[in-house]
């Protein structure tokens, strides 16, 4: 009986099991896939509103008029997703841990598995925060953060405490990450936000939250564009959407015990009812050689 075949396979078995295992994602400190969290879990928010006089300050989006694929994912390229705790830090998580962290992967090549390469939410938070007494922030001011930089969250790790925000020794050796600034997309239309998301632009909402959204479990589509008054802003970033399903995807800040691991669908309606401002990083691009 000829061997060779039996020990060929044996190869490919031990190539198959070796690739299963490099394939696994090294998780940032703390981090672990837990079981969904109990159904009366109550989360932190912490969004704030920008200001009329930002607003007009700053930059926008153009009207996408291009073609639109049926689906986009920006998944792939996240780190795992945080949990923010007792701290209303979501606009830090959404700006800095989300958004910056998927174009740490994309544009600069960087693992953002690895915590030294993910910019830190803390440090963010804590310099952007509108009140000494650790109230929210928004995006204008997590942003104005970014601009100078922030260290990662390897060398400025996250606790969900009310501590005071980094001093000189820290700031003046925060250059990473850095952003130029923040666009403003047109909620009118929500194929501008879609079409964002088609240029693998991750694109942050201010949302209105709801007790049936803190409920929310499993890969279904989350849908509740009618209510009534919402119990707190909530920031977070948009990874996706897909048309089959008319829902657009996000990463959230609130565990992976939340949604569907830390993700969640949300219906295009829920969207066009309950976002009360969306944007992208305007984020420098490295040039390639030529």
């Amino acid at each position: 009986m000829n061997a060779a075949p039996h020990r060929r396979l044996a190869a490919v078995l031990a190539l198959a099991a070796t690739a299963a295992v490099v394939a696994v994602p090294t998780r940032l400190a703390g981090q672990t896939v837990a079981p969904a969290d109990p159904p009366d879990t109550v989360y932190t928010t912490g969004d704030a509103p920008i200001d009329e006089q930002s607003k007009r300050s700053l930059a926008t989006t153009e009207a996408f008029r291009a073609f639109l694929p049926v689906s986009v994912d920006l998944s792939g390229s996240m780190p795992l997703p945080g949990r923010q705790g007792k701290l209303p830090s979501c606009t830090a998580w959404a700006v800095a841990y989300a958004a910056r962290s998927y174009y740490v992967s994309t544009a600069e090549g960087r693992d953002v598995r690895q915590a030294s390469n993910v910019p830190s939410p803390a440090y963010v938070y804590h310099l952007a925060r509108t009140t000494p007494d650790c109230a929210g922030t928004n995006f204008v001011r997590a942003i104005d953060v970014l601009r100078r930089g922030a260290p990662s969250m390897a060398s400025y790790p996250y606790a969900d405490q009310c501590t005071a925000p980094p001093g000189p020794e820290v700031t003046t050796r925060a250059g990473d990450f850095q952003v130029r600034g923040y666009r403003r997309i047109d909620l009118a239309r929500l194929d501008d936000i879609k079409g964002q998301l088609a240029l693998s632009n991750p694109v942050l909402i201010s949302f209105a939250d709801s007790m049936a959204f803190q409920k929310h479990r499993g890969d279904g589509v989350f849908a509740e564009p009618d209510f009534i008054e919402p119990r707190g802003w909530h920031a977070m970033t948009l990874t996706g959407y897909d048309d089959r399903r008319q829902a657009v995807r996000l990463i959230n800040s609130w565990g992976q015990g939340w949604g569907d691991r830390g993700y969640a669908w949300v219906s295009y309606d829920t969207i066009r009812q309950r976002v009360r401002e969306a944007g992208i990083l305007d984020v420098a691009r490295p040039q390639r050689p030529t």
